[in-house]
Order: structure tokens, then C-alpha cells, then sequence
């Protein structure tokens, strides 16, 4: 990809500038400066995105309901008690591009992500009429509008221009978080009353997202995007130094090692892909001190992190994956028995209805009504096999799509697929959250541009 066709040489400079201004915003104002922040940001498109500047206005209805989706902009009905009026217009939105780009709309339905994705909601939808006792409606209505998300994002990939346009987009929503959980990390209850398991000592920051993990997966797709927009290395590094912080200030544990997997196998595999040998050998000479001194570069990094402790008390659930780093995964283990206990709890309630489960939306493994947070799980304890064959089926059909989009764009669509993916391990939220959705609606608008018009055909 030419890299004057995606970022220009002072987005690192705006991008900075942005943060700053959003943090001092948040920083005066509190949770209703995230009104401003995001103002800020969709302003600033133009500027961060000229070398995208024709596309963006073509598509400008699109993008803006993309980038309110990818920084769950809906949280600000939080902010001002308000009953879901911004995301019912963020979904009016949605609904508008999709018809006025109607004709593209049903030649991405009509392929088999499309289909595949779309049969999966329909059993889902299903199955909670015939076994969900409550929120019938709800579950419906909630399918629908990812369903909605997701082919709006799909079209406005399969755009011209759009396989570029989606992922700066996605990033920069993504990114928005940044300056909030900055100025949150001293203070993690300044914009929201957080959930009891939130608070005292393990209180972490969750940006626009409320919630610390979903923060952090969404860091992790800002990363995945990066990469398909092959930036120039100092541009990338900046990008990698902001998530980077971001997933320390919400303290995920999950999303931190997703972040460090996506990161190693984007500079591996950007390397190979051009094949610069002496980069190649590089990499692997700096990756030997990781793996023979395992153990002193694990204690050299918990050192650092007691020093962060002062600022960034959450910091310490990061100390355990980098003890478990080092080999010992005893206090890891030891602190997280708590996960793997819940998926005990969900296998041996999965055998109990294994063929159609308990309902969509119904599954929940013990009198608290926890769930499995393994999607997998999810999939199986709501749907049983027959959910857990359509989810499947969508799976390889999605691995494909990223393995056939084109060459200049394979490798990002291979890293947004892997975020999307490992994420399916570590959140039961993937097919009921909408900025969840984007990266599986990226990879099938790639899909979709490569597929031929069903339509010019019939």
C-alpha cells in the first residue's frame, strides 16, 4: 500500500496535539468534557485523514457512524441521564447510510460471511423464542441492531477507498479513550460510579468504554488497525507507545497479552513479508534476551512496575502475567481461579442441554447469574451444538476472508481477524456489544470487495 494514500507525515504531530487538548478537556470538565473530546476528534478528521480527505466526504454519514460505534459514543447517555438517545440515533444512522447505499448493502449480504453471519442471529433469534422465558424482544433487538452495525461497516469498506478509510477511522476511535484513561488512571471514579468490583484498591480506568476490559480490547483493535494501514515505522511506534499506555491504565491482563502478541507478529511478519533478512535477524537477537533471561528481564520489569505502583495502583494485576512470563505461574493461577472455576462451571452446564442450550441470552452459570467470559462457551451454553455449528461455520469463513484480501492489505486483515478472535477467549460480549463488531465487519467488507456483483450478473 503507498503509504501518501493513507497518513501523511503530521499525523504523529496532530494525533499528539489531539490527546493533549482531550486530556486537559477531561481534565476540567469531567465526565461532560467527553462531549467535547468527542467533538474534538471528529473535527480533527479532515486534518488526520487528508490523504483520505475524498472518501471521507463521499462517505462522510459512513465514517461518522463508524466512529461513534468504535468509541462507544453511546456512553455518553450515561453522562448526562440520558435513555439511549444517542444510540438510537447512532443506529438511525446506520440505518440511513445502509439505504442510501441500499444496492451495495445487498450485494455484501450476499456472501457468505453475510449469509453465515446473518443465519447465525436468525438461530439465535430463534432460539430465544422457544427458550429464553424473558427479554424476548430484547435479545431480538439487540441482534438486529449488531446485525445493522455490522453490514453498515461492511458496505462502507466495500466503498472505493473504504479498505482504507475503515481502519483509520476504527483507530482513531479506538484511540480516543487514550487521553481519558490518562487523566483517569490518578482518579478511576472521576467520570463514572463504577461497578463494586471497580473500586478501593483495584479500581481501574475504563475510558468511554466504563469498562476497564472493554477498554482494553478496544486498544487492542486500535493496534490491529494500525497495522493495515502500514504507517511508516515512527508513526507506528507512536501509535504502539498510546495503546500501549492506554492498556496499562486499564490494567487488562487479557487485552495486555493480545496487545503484545498482535505487536510481535505484525513487526515478524511485516518483516518477512518484504524480506529484509538482516531486519529478520535482528528481531530474533533482540527476542534471545526474552527467552534464555527469561527470569532477570521479568524481574527487571516488576521493579518497574512497583515504582508505577504509587501512580497506577491497578499496575499490579499486570506484575502476574509478567512473573507468569518468567515460568512461575503459581500467583497468576492463584489470582485468576476465579475465571477458571466459572468455566468449570460452564462446561458442566453446558452438558446439561447440549443441543439446543438454555436460551440465547439465558446462559449464566450460577445463582449470581455470572457468565462464562469465553464467547466460545457463551455460544455453546445459549445455543448449544447447533449455535456452536453456525458460529463455527462464520469463524472459517472469516479466517478465509482475511487469508484471501488483498496482498497490500492480507497482513492487517490477518492482525484485526487474530484481535477479534483471541478476544473471543477472554469476553462473552462479542456478538452483543457493537464496537465489538468491527473488526469481524471489516474483514467481511474485504470480503465483499472481492466478490463479484451478484446483481450485474443475474
Amino acid at each position: 500500500m503507498d503509504l501518501p494514500a493513507t497518513l501523511h507525515r503530521r499525523f504523529s504531530l496532530q494525533l499528539l496535539l489531539l490527546v493533549g487538548v482531550s486530556y486537559v478537556v477531561v481534565a476540567r470538565l469531567g465526565e461532560r468534557g467527553l462531549v467535547l473530546v468527542l467533538a474534538l476528534f471528529i473535527a480533527a478528521l479532515p486534518f488526520l485523514l487528508r490523504p483520505l480527505i475524498e472518501p471521507l466526504q463521499r462517505e462522510a454519514l459512513g465514517a461518522l457512524f463508524l466512529l461513534l460505534v468504535a468509541c462507544y459514543a453511546e456512553t455518553i447517555d450515561t453522562a448526562f441521564g440520558w435513555q439511549q438517545r444517542v444510540s438510537t440515533v447512532i443506529l438511525l444512522m446506520g440505518a440511513v447510510y445502509i439505504v442510501q447505499r441500499r444496492r451495495a448493502a445487498l450485494e455484501v449480504l450476499y456472501t457468505p460471511v453475510g449469509i453465515l453471519l446473518t443465519l447465525f442471529f436468525v438461530q439465535q433469534a430463534l432460539n430465544a423464542l422457544a427458550l429464553t422465558e424473558d427479554d424476548q424482544v430484547r435479545v431480538i433487538e439487540n441482534r438486529a441492531s449488531i446485525l445493522l452495525t455490522a453490514l453498515a461497516i461492511a458496505v462502507l469498506v466495500r466503498q472505493p477507498g473504504g479498505e482504507k478509510l475503515v481502519p483509520a477511522v476504527a483507530l482513531l476511535a479506538f484511540a480516543m479513550s487514550v487521553p481519558v484513561l490518562l487523566r483517569e488512571v490518578n482518579d478511576p471514579n472521576l467520570l463514572y460510579e463504577r461497578d463494586l468490583l471497580f473500586v478501593g484498591q483495584d479500581a481501574r480506568a475504563g475510558g468511554f468504554y466504563r469498562q476497564p476490559n472493554n477498554a482494553g480490547v478496544a486498544l487492542t483493535f486500535g493496534l490491529a488497525f494500525a497495522w493495515t494501514l502500514a504507517p511508516k515505522r515512527s508513526t507506528l511506534l507512536l501509535i504502539v507507545v498510546l495503546l500501549g499506555a492506554g492498556i496499562f491504565c486499564c490494567a487488562s491482563r487479557g487485552a495486555l497479552g493480545i496487545f503484545a502478541v498482535l505487536a510481535l507478529f505484525g513487526t515478524l511478519a511485516g518483516r518477512l513479508r518484504v524480506g529484509d533478512r538482516r531486519a529478520i535477524a535482528f528481531i530474533l537477537l533482540a527476542l534471545l534476551p526474552l527467552t534464555v533471561f527469561r527470569a532477570p528481564v521479568a524481574a527487571g520489569l516488576v521493579r518497574v512496575t512497583d515504582a508505577l505502583q504509587g501512580h497506577v495502583p491497578a499496575i499490579a494485576r499486570l506484575q502476574e502475567v509478567i512473573v507468569a512470563f518468567s515460568g512461575d505461574t503459581s500467583e497468576l493461577t492463584d489470582d485468576d481461579s476465579q475465571r477458571i472455576g466459572i468455566a468449570q462451571q460452564a462446561i458442566h452446564a453446558i452438558a446439561e442441554r447440549p443441543i439446543f442450550g438454555h436460551g440465547t441470552a439465558n446462559f449464566f452459570i450460577n445463582e449470581n447469574e455470572q457468565r462464562s467470559h469465553v464467547q466460545f462457551l457463551e455460544v455453546l451454553g445459549e445455543n448449544g451444538l447447533v449455535g456452536g455449528a453456525f458460529y463455527a461455520a462464520l469463524l472459517a469463513a472469516l479466517a478465509v476472508a482475511a487469508v484471501r484480501a488483498p496482498r497490500d492489505l492480507r497482513l492487517g486483515a490477518l492482525m484485526v481477524f487474530g484481535a477479534w478472535f483471541l478476544t473471543n477467549f477472554d469476553n462473552h460480549n462479542i456478538v452483543d456489544t457493537r464496537f465489538l463488531i468491527v473488526p469481524l465487519a471489516y474483514v467481511w467488507g474485504l470480503d465483499a470487495k472481492r466478490e463479484p456483483d451478484p446483481l450485474a450478473e443475474a
